[in-house]
């Protein structure tokens, strides 16, 4: 397919590898780009008037972290998204993500809660600016922060690496879905702050649940 013409700019020429990915990552999750679209390394050079070591670079970065395949004499294609990787990510946030609200609760200090709190303050803000994207980044922020505040920094990569996963399944999430999921944090957030250790393990599982049914419906209307 041809490059969206809508495609950011680069600042400059620091680390091309790094703002290319960055670029088509955030074009992949938005939809520019859509599962099972073929992607020319060689457009992709001219459009941003590089060399095509830095585009390879940041290819081999998307493979890396399953937004693309590049499929040798067949080209690079965008990721298709499948109810099993939706069902193997969540399987794991359901297993991981109310112990850690629990241990939050436990654990937090008072910067981990200024942590969460801001990123419920960039929520607030995307969604007076109606920003999908916006919203998804937010969103990662908010469950990255409550998994830190558990403490354990090994989940915590694990949980941010969910969410960098899910936000194309997020990206376009219906403006009242948004305000519910924000309630929802609410509820954790009073949770971790009370101490409330089995409020926040619950409040967890009942927002776990209601984004699983969003991301489901977001594939189902992709297929």
């Amino acid at each position: 397919m041809s490059l969206p013409l809508d495609l950011p700019t680069m600042r400059g020429n620091d680390n091309l590898p790094d703002q290319l990915y960055a670029i088509l990552s955030r074009a992949i999750i938005e939809g520019r780009f859509r599962p099972g679209d073929r992607i020319q390394p060689d457009e992709i050079a001219a459009h941003f008037e590089v060399s095509k070591i830095p585009v390879r670079e940041a290819l081999r970065s998307l493979e890396a972290n399953g937004w693309i395949n590049i499929r040798p004499r067949r080209g690079v294609y965008v990721q298709e998204h499948t109810a099993e990787e939706l069902s193997n990510l969540y399987e794991t946030r359901f297993i991981m993500e109310p112990q850690l609200a629990r241990l939050a609760a436990e654990r937090r200090n008072q910067g981990h809660l200024a942590k969460i709190k801001a990123s419920m303050r960039q929520s607030l803000e995307a969604l007076k600016r109606e920003s999908s994207m916006e919203l998804a980044e937010s969103n990662q922020a908010f469950h990255a922060a409550c998994a830190e505040a558990a403490g354990n920094a090994y989940a915590a990569k694990i949980i941010r690496d969910i969410e960098v996963r899910l936000q194309w399944y997020y990206s376009q999430v219906p403006i009242e879905r948004t305000r519910q999921t924000l309630k929802e944090h609410e509820m954790i957030l009073s949770a971790i702050e009370a101490r409330d250790g089995k409020g926040a393990e619950e409040a967890t599982l009942l927002h776990l649940e209601a984004t699983r049914r969003t991301a489901l419906s977001r594939l189902s209307e992709e297929s």
